[in-house]
């Protein structure tokens, strides 16, 4: 999102006006690269001031990546989850699919020791479906980094659509 609202004009002039750190942050973000990444100080402990934000990630975000793997390996057209409190019910997008089975692959290769540590940070059992596989895994259409030269693969929307 934080392209979006960086690059398109609306948002980015009132990101600029309103929220310069915002649009500092968001320009710094996109101007990362691995080597940039590679170099930087490696973060060991959660600041406190994102428990807010890890624990809506579990409550919301979570459920919601689980439920769309669970519809679209179901052959659904759409999903419903629960966003805040409330119900909500949009297409399936098997994107959604391949961003939860990123979510499991980085999980899974934690230490068992980081794994109990990164758990103990959520709600419990909110992590208790990452520990398992999309039953229909969705293949990658992102191609690997760093991307030397032209890539040749189509541009994909979030339903996986190329276009």
């Amino acid at each position: 999102m934080f392209r979006h609202f960086l690059c398109d004009p609306v948002p980015g002039r009132v990101m600029r006006n309103d929220a310069p750190g915002v649009h500092e942050w968001a320009a710094r973000m996109w101007n990362l690269s691995p080597v940039k990444v590679a170099a930087m100080t490696p973060v060991t402990e959660l600041p406190r001031h994102l428990e807010p934000l890890l624990a809506l990630i579990a409550r919301d975000y979570l459920p919601y990546l689980e439920a769309n793997a669970r519809a679209f390996a179901a052959g659904d057209k759409m999903v419903a989850s629960h966003i805040g409190g409330a119900p909500i019910t949009e297409p399936v997008k098997p994107y959604r699919v391949w961003c939860r089975d990123r979510l499991h692959t980085a999980f899974m290769a934690l230490t068992p020791e980081d794994r109990e540590r990164v758990t103990a940070l959520c709600p419990p059992g909110a992590l208790m479906q990452l520990a398992k596989a999309s039953s229909k895994p969705v293949a990658s259409l992102i191609p690997a980094l760093p991307i030397k030269g032209r890539v040749a693969a189509k541009t994909a929307d979030s339903w996986w659509r190329q276009g």
